[in-house]
């Protein structure tokens, strides 16, 4: 069934996409914050949250690209 290779693989590529698009803000976030810490630490902690949604969003869709890319691999 070809549908179900092409499936895996944008699935993947979209996992991959969403990996390569939030870990630079993420980085970005980290920084920041590290540096808002010493300063202000109401700012850091506006940071820090930011940062945690980024890390679940790239958490959550590799999760999901990499489970639909091995669930519908050949038997």
């Amino acid at each position: 069934m070809p549908w179900r290779n092409l499936v895996r693989w944008v699935a993947l590529v979209c996992g991959l996409t969403v990996l390569s698009w939030r870990t630079p803000e993420a980085i970005q976030d980290y920084r920041e914050w590290r540096e808002a810490a010493v300063n202000d630490p109401s700012v850091a902690e506006l940071y820090v949250t930011n940062l945690w949604f980024e890390t679940a969003g790239i958490v959550i869709a590799l999760s999901l690209g990499l489970g639909i890319f091995f669930s519908l691999k050949r038997e």
